[in-house]
């Protein structure tokens, strides 16, 4: 294997593993959010979840675009230059960190929209 085609296959690693990794913080700070709420008034838990499961859709479109970016770069082949590997390596990590701080900045207001819903009174 060669330096360029190296640099491509660890590029879609990094777009995978570092928007995954967003995708589960964002995820977890959401459901921790929602769980705290159940656990504070536990006749909210039907509409919570509703919210719940509509910001968790909100949270996962950041990994399943990386995803997809992902896979179009892999089936566009290997670089042949180790300057087109290195372009592909920065997009790469434009891609995942984007997504990274967009599914954790989305997990943080799930989570307050949450808890503003657990703070009114139901009957």
């Amino acid at each position: 294997m060669n330096t360029p085609e190296f640099l491509h296959y660890i590029s879609i690693a990094s777009i995978l593993g570092f928007s995954g990794l967003g995708g589960c913080i964002g995820e977890g700070l959401a459901g921790w959010g929602g769980l705290g709420i159940v656990a504070r008034q536990p006749q909210v838990s039907r509409e919570l979840y509703r919210a719940l499961f509509m910001g968790l859709v909100l949270v996962e479109t950041g990994p399943i675009i990386a995803l997809v970016l992902a896979l179009v770069l892999l089936f566009q082949g290997a670089p042949t230059t180790v300057g087109a590997a290195l372009g592909e390596c920065g997009i790469a990590f434009v891609i995942s960190c984007t997504t990274m701080s967009m599914c954790i900045a989305s997990g943080n207001v799930v989570r307050s929209a949450l808890e503003s819903m657990g703070k009114q009174p139901f009957i």
